[in-house]
């Protein structure tokens, strides 16, 4: 299989920046939400970590050294936390410009290893069932950086953010999950690395909730 295109546009576009790596912001809407004014003291939801510590906006948030506490009320209030952690990328890629990578999609659809993290499909899938294309029970979109699996229990959306090519080749994606059961009160929010080898194996997740 050949490289993606794409691999080509971003080497071209990325080739002037100053850090060790390429990157690309690829998210519209979250780089829309991480450059409004106030950002980092907008006040959010209280959200409880494992020290018994509160926070109420991205500073504090960025701050906190123990993992938020896991209940399913913070679960679900995390959503509003994903610029906070959008932001604390953005101390180490700093945003320049907005790009679309074609077949990103497509790769969350069919090159991502469901049985790298934990998530809410994890105990349905066979052995045979690595990717969300290969679920057969569901409804399958894509939409630009996204892809999303919808069955009558589930909402599942994997979206990317971010792409990263270190200098040895490795290739690094940001991805914000949406999991949600909906005979439940099960839902979260999360955000997670995924990398790969080569442009022609799986994304795997990296440190999973």
């Amino acid at each position: 299989m050949k490289s993606p295109f794409w691999l080509l546009l971003l080497c071209t576009a990325c080739s002037t920046h100053n850090t060790a790596d390429d990157y690309a912001w690829l998210s519209s809407e979250r780089l829309e939400r991480i450059q409004e004014h106030g950002v980092d003291t907008k006040q959010r939801t209280p959200l409880q970590f494992t020290n018994g510590e509160t926070v109420s906006n991205c500073r504090d948030y960025l701050k906190q050294k123990s993992d938020v506490l896991e209940t399913s009320f913070n679960f679900m209030v995390r959503s509003e936390y994903m610029d906070c952690e959008a932001l604390r990328l953005n101390k180490v890629y700093p945003v320049k410009t907005l790009m679309t990578l074609p077949g990103i999609a497509e790769s969350l659809c069919s090159a991502l290893d469901l049985h790298s993290f934990r998530h809410s499909l994890r105990p349905r899938l066979l052995d045979n069932q690595v990717t969300l294309n290969d679920l057969t029970d569901g409804k399958l979109s894509k939409d630009i950086n996204s892809c999303t699996y919808d069955d009558s229990d589930t909402y599942f959306n994997l979206s990317a953010v971010l792409f990263v090519k270190t200098p040895t080749g490795q290739e690094k994606l940001w991805v914000e999950m949406v999991d949600e059961i909906r005979t439940g009160t099960y839902r979260t929010y999360t955000g997670m690395w995924f990398h790969r080898t080569s442009p022609t194996s799986l994304w795997r997740a990296i440190d999973a909730p």
